[in-house]
């Protein structure tokens, strides 16, 4: 958990993209990292894309962005960049 005072960032974007097949797979992942970095917010997972925003205190944002390749390969999730 993030220490009182630290740095808070907000993850917000939207991808079209058919996952028609993956949707489940896709909503897994998201659901894994964002409990794994205490992401709080909300990530929709349809079969034609994914919507989300979500925020965290600390590091959370940076190693959940790390975990981004995680996705399958056909899935493109845009780069992140993080400033302080």
């Amino acid at each position: 958990m993030a220490e009182q005072g630290e740095p808070q960032g907000i993850l917000l974007y939207y991808k079209y993209v058919d996952l028609d097949t993956e949707q489940q797979c896709v909503a897994e992942f998201y659901e894994k990292v964002c409990c794994e970095h205490n992401l709080r917010g909300r990530v929709r997972v349809a079969k034609d894309g994914v919507n989300v925003t979500v925020r965290s205190q600390g590091i959370g944002l940076r190693q959940a962005a790390a975990q981004r390749h995680e996705l399958p390969r056909h899935i493109p999730i845009p780069g992140v960049r993080i400033s302080n």
